[in-house]
């Protein structure tokens, strides 16, 4: 009788402690109901200070509608992939391709000298900020184009047409731009920058001329007509023609008639690579040059021209 009287008083204390617990527990109100203090759960989690949260990266879509649309005078592809395209006889004359992707890309159309028609145009076109690699511009015509800092990197070939274009700030470090095959022949084409803006731009290590034997008649050196090549980087350029060891066959060499050198840096440029000391057809022409704070020290050739001041 003793034990069950016990056995009554603990579990009426537990009961009352259970009683007690319930009542200091806070009451939260149904949404919407009345009465009392009301406790709202956040609705964002909140982020210790410590943890680093990853800013979302927008989904954009590969290419865009537009990027389809077939070659036109005008089209606008500027920011499309075009990666592995092939254009032949195309016309892009005042096309928009600038921020394009223009990986392995092909333009054929048979323009390789400085005058005559050519099947492929990109006249006028805007590539400025194009991301260029194993691109072959060698078929189509790009006078006038403007190409605002263009890393030109292993270009298969170069234009034969760059007359007037808008090359600031651009890159044509290491290419050859004087003595380019022409596919299918035993002939060479160069490149015409003739009025070209050449600011800023780079032609390190640049085969403007030949670094080998021309065959007698060749059409050998590019041509900078009044280029403004102001602040242009042309360190270890080559500036000249390899003739024969006469002198004789390079027809014609670089022509910098009238071109502006203000500020450029010739460091180590060569302009003779010939180990003859007598002038040639293959010498840089130099006619009425603007000179003016020009670098040509450290290593500039001069032999059989002068042109620094």
């Amino acid at each position: 009788m003793g034990n069950r009287n016990l056995t009554g008083l603990m579990v009426s204390a537990v009961a009352l402690a259970v009683m007690v617990g319930c009542a200091a527990m806070p009451v939260v109100p149904a949404p919407g109901g009345s009465g009392g203090s009301t406790t709202t759960a956040p609705t964002t989690s909140t982020v210790p200070s410590s943890t680093t949260v990853p800013t979302p990266v927008p989904t954009v879509p590969n290419n865009p509608a537009r990027c389809y649309t077939p070659p036109a005078p005008g089209v606008d592809w500027s920011q499309c992939n075009l990666t592995g395209r092939h254009f032949f006889a195309v016309d892009l004359r005042g096309a928009n391709l600038s921020g394009a992707i223009l990986t392995d890309v092909v333009f054929e159309g048979g323009c390789y000298r400085w005058v005559g028609p050519c099947t492929s145009s990109l006249v006028g076109a805007n590539v400025s900020g194009t991301m260029v690699l194993r691109t072959d511009f060698g078929g189509v015509d790009m006078s006038g184009v403007k190409a605002h800092n263009v890393w030109f990197m292993e270009v298969g070939r170069m234009p034969a047409r760059l007359a007037g274009a808008d090359l600031d700030g651009s890159r044509f470090r290491g290419l050859n731009l004087g003595y380019i095959p022409i596919p299918g022949t035993s002939s060479y084409y160069s490149v015409d920058f003739t009025d070209a803006n050449l600011i800023y731009t780079e032609f390190r290590n640049t085969i403007l001329g030949s670094t080998g034997a021309v065959p007698y008649g060749e059409s050998v050196g590019a041509r900078f007509v009044r280029a403004n090549l102001s602040v242009a980087d042309l360190t270890e350029a080559y500036l000249t023609a390899w003739c024969d060891e006469d002198g004789f066959g390079c027809s014609p060499a670089i022509d910098f008639t009238g071109a502006n050198f203000t500020k450029a840096d010739l460091t180590g440029a060569r302009v003779r690579v010939r180990e003859w000391n007598i002038p040639s057809a293959g010498d840089p022409i130099f006619t009425g040059v603007r000179w003016s704070e020009t670098i040509c020290s450290h290593g500039f050739e001069q032999v059989g021209t002068t042109p620094c001041p």
